[in-house]
């Protein structure tokens, strides 16, 4: 009763403020959200050599400083992945730039890569590390603005995080970076493929944050390249700039990402066709439109091992997380499955 007050309260107040506020509370005051301590051995897993106490991780966006590391640790999240970071601080795109969509469970955001830069992150988690053990951390890095040489940003960045990260994900699939979902070009990837493998070593997991608005053939040609260079895996998918014509919100007009309720079937029915296209040798996260247990369970079925999600605690609370679990858990015995890992791709068959 005393988060869904403050989820209430916290909806009063304009998106960007509500989230400045959340996250000064989490970086002063860890105990601010109460400890999640609901975990089952069936949700256990082991992915790219790391343990995982549950499949569900909080998505890139909401701690792009790691100043939220240890409060994000006590709300029980089975990893999390933190940024996106770029070299140097910016303040990103003009306000206003971030827009709730209730009538919709959605929000669009316009942030364009707003943060405090890489040493200040770095600073921020060595911190954090030092403080408690934490789960597996991916650290989510995109290009400056003003960068005149995106992939040796990119090659840079992953240098200078790859000793704190259990994996590194290349953001290149934001819309609120100009050009940047250039970047998933056939040409243009595998150049910054083979600059990031040449700066961090063969041993470095990367994952590759793809757009779910993809080109026709563009899925193929992508899951190729990240064979080829032996990526760890896939996240299927950022926020799209498409899904406008079945929203209510008046906000709907607004440029920039589409997160939510909105963009699950976009991004899952993408989750399949890579699954497959992968024939198992790629790792793939879910992420988009993620709200309850049984859209949870459904990108596990799809093809993710791991799931993200974002935009539903903002309307809902990090207690969300706990009734995601429980429902996974029912779920999983429902069908005979003795563990979460037996799900996957069930319904993407090859």
């Amino acid at each position: 009763m005393y988060e869904k007050l403050l989820v209430v309260l916290l909806q009063c107040l304009s998106p960007s403020f509500a989230h400045a506020i959340t996250r000064v509370a989490l970086k002063h005051f860890p105990g601010f959200v109460g400890e999640n301590s609901f975990e089952d051995p069936i949700l256990e897993s082991r992915v790219c050599g790391l343990h995982f106490n549950n499949p569900i991780g909080i998505a890139a966006g909401f701690d792009k400083n790691a100043e939220c590391v240890n409060a994000l640790k006590r709300v029980g999240f089975g990893f999390i992945e933190l940024g996106t970071v770029t070299l140097k601080p910016q303040k990103g795109n003009p306000s206003p730039r971030l827009f709730r969509l209730p009538q919709d469970g959605a929000v669009i955001n316009r942030l364009g890569f707003n943060n405090k830069g890489v040493g200040y992150f770095l600073k921020s988690l060595k911190k954090a590390m030092a403080q408690t053990d934490l789960p597996p951390l991916g650290i989510n890095i995109g290009k400056n603005a003003v960068s005149r040489d995106a992939v040796s940003d990119y090659a840079r960045l992953a240098a200078h995080v790859s000793s704190v990260a259990d994996y590194i994900t290349l953001n290149v699939s934001s819309p609120n970076t100009a050009s940047l979902r250039d970047m998933q070009k056939v040409e243009i990837l595998e150049e910054l493929l083979i600059a990031v493998k040449a700066a961090v070593g063969s041993d470095v997991r990367i994952f590759i944050k793809v757009a779910p608005d993809l080109t026709e053939g563009a899925e193929v040609n992508i899951v190729s390249l990240a064979l080829k260079h032996k990526v760890a895996g896939i996240i299927v998918s950022n926020t799209t700039i498409g899904c406008r014509e079945s929203l209510h919100s008046k906000h709907k007009v607004e440029y920039g990402g589409l997160s939510g309720k909105p963009l699950f079937k976009l991004s899952t029915a993408l989750l399949r066709k890579m699954y497959r296209c992968a024939n198992g040798e790629l790792v793939f996260i879910g992420c988009g439109g993620i709200s309850d247990a049984e859209t949870a369970y459904a990108k596990i079925r799809s093809g993710a091992a791991l799931i993200q999600a974002y935009t539903s605690f903002t309307y809902h609370g990090f207690g969300l997380l706990n009734e995601i679990k429980m429902g996974l858990v029912q779920r999983l015995r429902a069908d005979g499955f003795s563990s979460v890992s037996e799900a996957i791709g069930v319904d993407a068959q090859f």
